[in-house]
């Protein structure tokens, strides 16, 4: 991106930091982090930034999770921004990482009882459920059907929520890609 002349500003998110308290997909969090960072690189006086240029959101995985909470969130958070888009794409390393460091592992590796049937747990999943609200902008948002890791329907789900509401989305379905493996395909969108 930074050879084909555009600025580009990239977050580690919330928390990220020696004993951190993770914000991993909690999307009112990385949102407004990605939009944060948008508005520091604006200001950095040598980036030589407008705060009039076109804004994109883009990311992959979480990323891509936190380009379409931006998006969502943009119009009451950051309304000065000149959002142009939404792309659901790029990853950084570290999932590979996590993939193979966790495989097999489950809830009951790591917790005395399961939290994912407690009310707050519940709440707090439903805050952070994408498609509450239009993005005003066009959508790309794309996925494999042989995702490993983010469930398709989960994601086919959420593009008819926001085709409902009206919003401008371009759908593409990668087949039989893993979870990985698109991350290094998707640059060809």
């Amino acid at each position: 991106m930074l050879q084909a002349g555009y600025a580009v500003a990239v977050t580690d998110y919330e928390g990220y930091h020696a004993g951190p308290e993770s914000t991993y997909m909690t999307g009112r969090s990385m949102g407004p982090a990605l939009m944060d960072a948008v508005r520091a690189a604006q200001r950095l006086p040598d980036a030589g930034l407008s705060k009039d240029a076109p804004v994109v959101f883009r990311g992959y995985s979480q990323g891509g999770g936190a380009a379409m909470w931006a998006g969502q969130l943009q119009p009451s958070y950051a309304p000065e921004l000149k959002l142009a888009g939404v792309a659901g794409m790029e990853q950084d390393d570290c999932t590979l990482e996590l993939l193979l460091n966790y495989q097999g592992k489950k809830v009951g590796d790591y917790f005395t009882r399961n939290p994912l049937g407690t009310a707050p747990w519940a709440a707090r999943v439903t805050e952070n459920r994408l498609g509450g609200a239009p993005i005003k902008v066009p959508v790309l948002q794309y996925h494999s059907d042989a995702d490993e890791i983010v469930a398709f329907g989960q994601a086919n789900t959420l593009r008819g929520q926001y085709c409902a509401q009206g919003v401008p989305l371009t759908w593409t379905v990668w087949n039989g890609l893993g979870h990985i493996t698109l991350v290094y395909r998707a640059h060809q969108l």
